[in-house]
């Protein structure tokens, strides 16, 4: 070890390359590192979400969610197997072992949800989504104009969705809201049965003729042609066009029999913006994208794509999922950046020269720029654990450096030569320093073996502070003693500043104090094992989050109404809400959604509702996000009957990716009696409303939906000639 620290003292390019090559690949990975705000959370949990409007949640479970259920649970490595069923939608959860990736998860449902399509109802369509799907939608946007809806829909949709799927990053861009152009068929009844039709001879020769097909090929002069044919409707012309009987009879168009007119398709659900008629669409990104990149990615392609929209349109975003990641970022960045300068400072204080506190403090940032290499070899990524964990490092990292540099200090004062007293100074405390670091790294490396859902945390917060030590104490034992070893008049420097002076008199201190607890051995047993209680109570007994506590700059709002209450009443409530949220001056956009698409990763039904409030920067605002849910919570307890859920929208994807509700946790009851389900889940909300920690207990067995149930008359229907279908469609 002698030979190579002399040969480093006196050849230093090696070690000056070595430092070079660190702080470029530290840079590197810095730039091309995805910054986001967790690390990837890879469950393996598949959720499978299948709608089916109008059916009850008791025909859910009978055609959907048990054939899903039973198909799933001959999967190789599949623990549980849990399902959801309400009315018009169906969620199966299929949990698979931890040794089980989420792309072999969601391949093997795949497969196997194709084996069970055939037994589905047609209109059923299964969706798959991964817990941690909710945080990949980084930004959202509303957009509303007057005229057309269906227009506007249509060019969100096909143009603007588009170009920004082009957005480097981007996973996919749902389309809600809006209105679809539909043609509606009114027949008289009088006249299908003067002609002897029924509605189902209709609905068959209307969808006889809307085809379209490719008829085959002509050949002519040396070149093929394709010949296609296109019967699809254009206009309500060629509808009411339309012939109902056989060839070689007088025509009888639908237009005889009908009242044939266009408007919108019929939708179970309601979008608005700023409480008007809107269209909004949400951006997802790709798994390991840059949320940062791809969010600036799609901010730049929407000021192009402005002329696409009709000039009058207005076009607000309410939800930046990069405001969160930027804001915990720049915090931390400023927290670093304090600790750097105040252990700096400190360095002087203490060792009274300004060259050998430069010396350590370039340690500080090359160690931070050698981790970031690390880490990007590791596959991490830069998010709310590793800079904390990089923050958290700033006081260990730079033990190493003083440690060396205040040896090599104490013996150039012994020789006149820089490069003995670094090479003597360094062996001296080598093993010190180095049983010192290994000491800390065995209390953090265990966080790197940690396994299930809790590594998904612990494993890069443990790997980027082992990092971070093993640099620190790399630079320690070769930058330190080569910048040192160079240093000319070490030998000179000052031994009586202020530090020195404040050093010797604490020494006396700490040996006059040590001497007394000898003296009184127990009672500092004692004392120390007091002292160890109570930081163990308090860390027991303390508040824990996943995200600390932040100002998002938006506020979510959920409220619940009875099972059974419509579409209309529903929205009636969110007007309510969307005037008041307006009316705030510090609230810039209001999004809301009541209800949930036939086909998408919403589970909602109309009775549920969400408000999605975007602030105003905390720096232009007159009051705190806290101040203004405050004034929500006052106008939502003016609603009876109606059950709030105040969030803050990253919180409130945070719980869903982890419980698969809008909340932290559920509880689940199992048993094969419903009545018994029922009382059970009452008495379950009584014993959770009594805990003060917990609001806003929904439990959805309370109010059953009222339903209409029709049987059929078999003796009538063939007395009238009519069939099943006939009826019930």
């Amino acid at each position: 070890m002698r030979t190579l620290l002399q040969r480093m003292i006196q050849t230093p390019m090696a070690v000056l390359l070595m430092v070079v090559l660190m702080a470029l690949a530290g840079i590197y990975s810095a730039r091309h590192m995805p910054v986001d705000l967790f690390p990837k959370l890879e469950i393996p949990v598949v959720n499978i979400i299948s709608h089916y409007p109008g059916a009850s949640p008791e025909d859910m479970e009978r055609l959907v969610s048990r054939p899903i259920e039973n198909e799933m649970r001959t999967i190789p490595g599949v623990r549980r197997v849990a399902s959801t069923s309400i009315q018009g939608i169906s969620q199966v959860t299929a949990e698979f072992s931890w040794d089980t990736t989420v792309r072999d998860a969601r391949q093997l449902v795949q497969a196997r949800l194709a084996r069970v399509a055939a037994t589905l109802p047609s209109e059923v369509f299964p969706r798959l989504e991964n817990i941690g799907t909710t945080l990949q939608e980084v930004c959202g946007y509303v957009v509303y104009a007057p005229g057309d809806p269906a227009a506007l829909r249509m060019l969100i949709q096909h143009d603007l969705a588009g170009r920004l799927m082009g957005v480097s990053g981007v996973s996919s861009v749902e389309v809600l809201g809006g209105e679809k152009r539909a043609f509606y068929i009114e027949l008289r009844p009088e006249s299908l049965l003067a002609l002897h039709l029924t509605v189902s001879d209709v609905a068959k020769r209307l969808r006889a003729q809307n085809v379209a097909a490719v008829t085959g090929f002509y050949e002519k002069g040396g070149q093929e042609f394709m010949v296609r044919g296109d019967a699809r409707f254009q206009s309500l012309e060629d509808l009411k066009a339309v012939a109902l009987n056989d060839p070689g009879k007088p025509p009888v168009l639908l237009g005889d029999v009908a009242r044939v007119y266009a408007g919108y398709a019929p939708k179970h659900y309601t979008v608005r913006g700023d409480a008007r008629p809107a269209v909004a669409f949400i951006v997802r990104k790709q798994s390991g994208a840059s949320t940062l990149k791809v969010v600036r990615g799609v901010k730049a392609e929407l000021k192009n794509l402005t002329t696409l929209l009709p000039a009058d349109a207005q076009v607000k975003n309410f939800y930046d999922q990069s405001e969160i990641i930027q804001a915990s970022q720049d915090e931390i960045l400023k927290d670093l950046a304090l600790g750097a300068l105040l252990a700096v400072f400190v360095l002087y204080f203490f060792m009274g020269s300004l060259r050998p506190t430069l010396v350590v403090a370039l340690t500080i940032p090359i160690t931070f720029l050698a981790t970031l290499a690390i880490m990007g070899g590791l596959g991490l990524t830069l998010n709310v654990i590793t800079m904390t964990a990089l923050a958290l490092a700033i006081g260990m990292i730079v033990d190493d450096a003083i440690v060396v540099a205040e040896n090599i200090f104490r013996h150039a004062h012994k020789t006149d030569d820089p490069a003995e007293a670094s090479v003597a100074g360094t062996l001296e405390i080598l093993g010190a320093d180095a049983s010192g670091t290994f000491t800390t790294l065995a209390a953090f490396f265990p966080l790197v073996l940690v396994s299930g859902i809790a590594a998904l945390f612990m494993r890069p917060f443990g790997l980027t502070i082992s990092a971070a030590l093993l640099v620190s104490l790399l630079l320690s034992l070769t930058l330190v003693p080569t910048l040192f070893g160079r240093m000319k008049g070490l030998a000179t420097l000052r031994s009586d500043f202020p530090g020195a002076r404040l050093l010797h008199r604490m020494d006396g201190a700490l040996q006059a104090l040590l001497k007394k607890a000898f003296r009184h051995r127990a009672r500092v047993l004692i004392l120390a094992l007091l002292c160890l209680g109570v930081a163990g109570l308090s860390a027991f007994l303390g508040n824990a989050s996943i995200l600390p506590p932040i100002d998002e700059g938006a506020l979510l709002i959920e409220y619940i109404l009875p099972p059974g209450t419509s579409l209309k009443e529903s929205n009636r409530i969110g007007d309510l809400l969307d005037r008041a949220a307006l009316g705030d001056p510090d609230v810039t956009c209001v999004y809301r959604r009541t209800g949930a698409p036939g086909r998408g990763y919403q589970i909602e039904s109309v009775d549920h509702g969400e408000l999605l409030i975007k602030l105003r920067k905390p720096r232009n605002r007159s009051r705190s996000a806290a101040a203004i849910m405050d004034s929500m919570r006052a106008v939502g307890s003016k609603l009876p009957g109606t059950l709030f859920m105040y969030h803050q929208p990253t919180q409130e994807k945070i719980d869903e990716s982890f419980s698969g509700l809008p909340a932290l946790f559920g509880v689940t009851i199992y048993g094969s009696d419903a009545d018994t389900l029922i009382d059970l889940a009452a008495q379950v909300e009584k014993e959770l409303a009594k805990e003060p920690r917990i609001a806003n207990v929904v439990n959805n067995t309370k109010i059953k939906v009222p339903q209409v149930n029709v049987q059929i008359d078999y003796p009538a229907l063939a007395q009238y000639g009519v069939s099943v279908e006939d009826v019930l469609t």
